[in-house]
């Protein structure tokens, strides 16, 4: 055997002892993204639509998870449920931990607008989800918001959210690192290096298994090297509904996976790593693309 095979030989069993080691975290939601697919009422009509899927496949499978990234969503949908059983199910689903909501009320650029709207658009997030739905958001999730402001952390430490998840404009060598803001405050940060798409592909009806697990295996080597521990991925994009057959359909893939894969939601993410050894430490604005 060669030197160069040897070498390539070694790599192949690092990656597979590294992949068999990590658990991957299937996280499910639909980025509620307003006039992306039509009118503010279209996208608004679409999202009580996703929201219903989720009640619905959370009730047949206990398995399943799925976040709501933002209150003005889910507030449309508890406005045109007033009365019946599937509101009911949605506030079940979000105490026992099923459904999760995120802590801001609505999807804006964090570079954009002072520290006072964003220190009320989580104040509106957070007291909404606790009023009628009993529970204290705690995973701050910025889906497809491409810039940071360096004081961020801080804001989010003064809510009270502890987590947050970038889906875009992170550091490119550390998926899971500490955001340091210019007080001293810190906190947890998972950057979605693969995009908060990443996942989709694992329920595709045009590609193949073999192909859903060549690609599992190429994105997970490039994200390996990137954290220590668990790894988050993502599945969905601007307003996708999960399939009737999400569950089996996840299932199916996990027989052949090269890791394990279990449906969470964020909070479930971080408190699996949340004492994670030797994080890396970052500080400063992420500009935008």
């Amino acid at each position: 055997m060669t030197r160069a095979i040897r070498l390539v030989f070694s790599a192949l069993l690092a990656y597979a002892a590294g992949a068999q080691q990590r658990e991957v975290f299937l996280t499910p939601f639909s980025h509620l993204d307003f006039y992306w697919g039509g009118t503010r009422e279209e996208c608004l009509a679409r999202g009580n639509y996703i929201i219903a899927k989720a009640i619905k496949l959370a009730k047949e499978s206990s398995e399943f998870r799925f976040l709501l990234e933002d209150e003005d969503f889910v507030a449309n949908f508890v406005e045109t449920h007033q009365g019946r059983p599937e509101l009911e199910d949605l506030k079940r689903l979000v105490k026992q931990g099923q459904i999760e909501l995120a802590p801001k009320w609505a999807a804006i650029f964090s570079g954009l607008p002072d520290g006072e709207i964003h220190v009320r658009n989580y104040t509106l997030g957070k007291r909404y989800a606790q009023r009628v739905f009993g529970v204290d958001p705690q995973v701050a999730h910025l889906g497809d918001i491409p810039d940071f402001t360096p004081q961020f952390p801080q804001i989010l430490s003064q809510m009270r959210v502890p987590y947050m998840i970038m889906t875009r404009m992170g550091p490119t060598d550390h998926s899971l690192f500490r955001w340091k803001a210019p007080d001293g405050s810190k906190i947890l940060v998972w950057n979605a290096i693969k995009g908060y798409g990443w996942g989709t592909f694992l329920t595709s009806r045009t590609t193949t298994d073999a192909e859903k697990q060549t690609r599992f295996r190429k994105d997970l080597a490039d994200v390996l090297p990137t954290t220590a521990g668990p790894i988050l991925m993502h599945w969905g994009t601007d307003l996708w509904a999960p399939p009737d057959d999400f569950v089996q359909r996840i299932r199916s893939f996990q027989q052949a996976a090269p890791a394990k894969l279990t449906l969470a939601t964020p909070t479930e993410f971080f408190r699996r790593v949340e004492n994670t050894p030797d994080l890396a430490e970052t500080a400063g604005e992420i500009p935008s693309s």
